[in-house]
């Protein structure tokens, strides 16, 4: 199926706009050509209607170029004909008209009688030029009979009739192979330039929607540069006071998230040390556990903030070599952790947001689902896919999107064993962004949850 992209729709505007305006020039010069031929034609025939009628008044024949008429019944009148004629011999002295092809057919060798034949009269001599004779007795001339004419022309010596035949006109463009080529490389030609003015047109747009999107991952990004057309310059300097924006709301709140952790400080410490000094144990240790999850709701809350404003920058990493470390830092900390499977592969990533990522993952398939088993595959498609399963009772399916917000917490996971404040996922999936892989949730066929982070379409180039 096609997609209907703006370039798309400026190609075809730009295509149909182009070939209606080269048909409609080509339409018009022809016709104007055609004209001037045709006007041409008639004033050559009347150049030589005009050196042969001495010829003719003698009673011979011209052959090639008129022939004196007997008989012939005239058709309606050859206005443009009978102006040349009178540009020619004078005002008022020949009139044109269009007969049948038949009577133009070449005279026999025997001399013709080159006067006023017999039969129907023919009309008076003065019928000026632009007007219209009288309507022809015999049917109309069509098409292929236009090209023969009989001129009744005024001598000293009477009225002479002769048939002469014009040239035939000239075959419309169109008809003519040369003309075919011609339409085809005009067509051509404004599709190649249809095309190239879609993609100049689309292509700061283009730009600008990368930007967009990249913006969400580095927010410390080069701003866009203030070129090109005037609209483009107010697009791009919009951009770049929103991303200055953006980064100042982000840089405030981690301030005003630092600044309240760093107030909290001494009156938790206050409260831990009275904490203390409570005797019912039972209430003590009820009361360590909400001291403990108002600091882990404090860190992780900061932690989010500095983490999404945080920079770092993206290079080629040996994505064997990183799992295998995270893993093996996490198990030496005696974490249930081990790496089922892997795969060669690099793949160009932010390494501290990707650890980061991987890490939270780790954990929550600890708190969880009791172990964490790790893997590095490479699907058929070229994705290559880290994966973090648990062995717990996995997530409903209702739940799986869920979860990945920030501070939801399924009821299963509300106790004080268990810990955490519900920003672990929301911490690895903006991490998992950042590092350029997609993070999605689900349960395994096999029982527990399965977390994958994939990069997608890396090819053999990547392969170590």
């Amino acid at each position: 199926m096609t997609r209907d992209t703006l370039a798309r729709r400026i190609f075809l505007i730009l295509l149909i706009g182009a070939a209606l305006s080269a048909a409609a020039a080509l339409w018009l010069s022809d016709s104007l050509y055609r004209q001037r031929q045709a006007d041409q034609d008639r004033s050559q025939a009347a150049a030589r209607i005009a050196a042969a009628l001495p010829v003719l008044r003698s009673g011979a024949d011209v052959r090639g170029v008129a022939r004196a008429a007997e008989g012939i019944v005239p058709g309606s009148a050859d206005v443009a004909l009978t102006r040349r004629l009178a540009e020619t011999l004078g005002q008022g002295q020949a009139v044109a008209y269009q007969t049948r092809a038949a009577d133009c057919v070449p005279p026999p060798p025997a001399h013709l009688p080159g006067r006023t034949p017999p039969g129907p009269p023919l009309p008076p001599l003065s019928v000026a030029p632009g007007s219209t004779a009288p309507a022809a007795p015999h049917p109309p001339v069509g098409p292929a009979e236009q090209n023969c004419r009989l001129i009744v022309a005024q001598t000293g010596q009477g009225t002479l009739a002769l048939t002469t035949a014009l040239p035939p006109p000239p075959a419309p463009l169109a008809a003519d192979r040369l003309g075919l080529v011609f339409l085809g490389v005009m067509a051509l030609a404004a599709a190649l330039l249809a095309w190239i003015a879609a993609r100049l047109a689309v292509q700061p747009l283009r730009s600008l929607s990368t930007a967009a999107a990249a913006l969400g991952d580095d927010l410390d990004r080069p701003p866009l540069p203030l070129a090109g057309p005037e609209e483009l310059r107010d697009a791009a300097a919009a951009f770049n006071t929103m991303q200055m924006r953006l980064k100042a709301a982000l840089s405030d709140r981690t301030r005003m998230l630092a600044a309240i952790t760093h107030d909290l400080q001494t009156p938790l410490t206050r409260m831990r040390l009275r904490l203390d000094k409570v005797t019912d144990a039972e209430l003590r240790a009820r009361l360590l556990a909400d001291f403990a999850a108002t600091q882990v709701l404090i860190r992780e809350g900061l932690d989010l903030a500095r983490e999404v404003e945080a920079s770092e920058p993206t290079g080629q990493v040996d994505l064997p070599s990183l799992v295998s470390a995270l893993v093996e830092d996490m198990a030496d900390a005696g974490l249930p952790v081990r790496v089922i499977e892997t795969c060669a592969a690099v793949a160009p990533t932010r390494p501290q947001a990707l650890r980061r990522a991987l890490g939270n993952l780790i954990d929550n398939a600890v708190q969880h689902g009791g172990a964490a088993d790790v893997a590095l595959i490479r699907d058929p498609s070229g994705d290559i896919a880290i994966t973090v399963r648990d062995h717990g009772p996995g997530v409903p399916e209702d739940q799986l999107n869920a979860v990945l917000e920030p501070f939801h917490r399924l009821d299963a996971s509300r106790s004080r064993d268990s810990g955490g404040a519900g920003l672990g996922l929301t911490i690895a999936q903006r991490m998992a962004a950042r590092s350029g892989a997609r993070l999605t949730l689900s349960n395994h066929p096999d029982g527990g949850l399965e977390a994958r982070l994939v990069f997608a379409q890396l090819g053999p180039q990547n392969q170590v």
